[in-house]
């Protein structure tokens, strides 16, 4: 029975380790430049509307404004559906009725904020809020018109592929990404809430990339959702005194 001599064991060894060394450092490069592509800063030319999502943290928030001031943008159009949870007990019912207010609270001109509410979805909801913010911007300006869409992080790729689908023939659709709170962005890998976003992103992604089918999901979206123009689209439904 022939036997491999010790020496070929160890280039054999030395080669497998050469090649894991060198798929590691492509994986690892890969990943160093995974958070950059997802979370794309792409205004559009001239934009005077600034799309928000109404999913925003707090701190989000805050930082959507200076993004409003310092762009110079004329006006804000908040977008998103019903809250998750507990929306009925909620003063406003949809994510984009709610930040109208939270931005009110923020300082901005109430006249300068339309919310654009979307109804409930069972999924492609960035998509729905996307065609809703269509619906709302056809009264509010002209076709041709364009607008940036604001969002956090590794969501903001996305954002702008699916506001595109809905708006692109109307409406030039640039993106500004806002830096996560939870998690470094060079540093996502090291903790459990950059992997769960950028990874979870990667993956939605890709599905609307590949497998998204957009006409049924913008009718979906749109049917039944208030008109742009009543009272509960302008105001979110009320604002109370200690936000006016």
């Amino acid at each position: 029975m022939r036997t491999s001599s010790p020496g070929k064991k160890r280039r054999a060894f030395t080669r497998g380790a050469l090649i894991a060394a060198a798929l590691a450092a492509l994986a690892a490069a890969g990943a160093l430049r995974l958070y950059p592509f997802l979370a794309c800063e792409r205004p559009a030319q001239d934009a005077e509307i600034l799309v928000i999502e109404g999913w925003l943290s707090d701190h989000a928030l805050d930082r959507a404004v200076d993004v409003w001031r310092e762009g110079g943008y004329d006006r804000i159009v908040t977008a998103g559906g019903p809250h998750r949870y507990g929306s009925s007990l909620m003063p406003w019912p949809t994510y984009a009725q709610a930040t109208r207010a939270r931005l009110i609270e923020r300082g901005v001109p109430a006249s300068r904020i339309l919310a654009a509410p979307a109804r409930k979805v069972r999924r492609n909801r960035t998509y729905a809020a996307a065609c809703r913010v269509g619906e709302t911007l056809a009264g509010l300006c002209p076709a041709g018109a364009a607008v940036d869409v604001l969002s956090v992080g590794a969501h903001a790729r996305r954002s702008r592929y699916l506001y595109r689908l809905a708006l692109a023939d109307r409406h030039p659709v640039g993106v500004r990404s806002i830096v996560p709170e939870a998690y470094e962005p060079a540093r996502w890998h090291t903790c459990s809430e950059g992997v769960r976003e950028v990874i979870g992103e990667m993956l939605a992604y890709g599905y609307a990339r590949l497998f998204f089918r957009p006409p049924a999901a913008c009718r979906e979206g749109l049917a039944e959702a208030p008109a742009a123009g009543t009272d509960t689209a302008q105001t979110g439904g009320g604002v109370p005194h200690g936000e006016r």
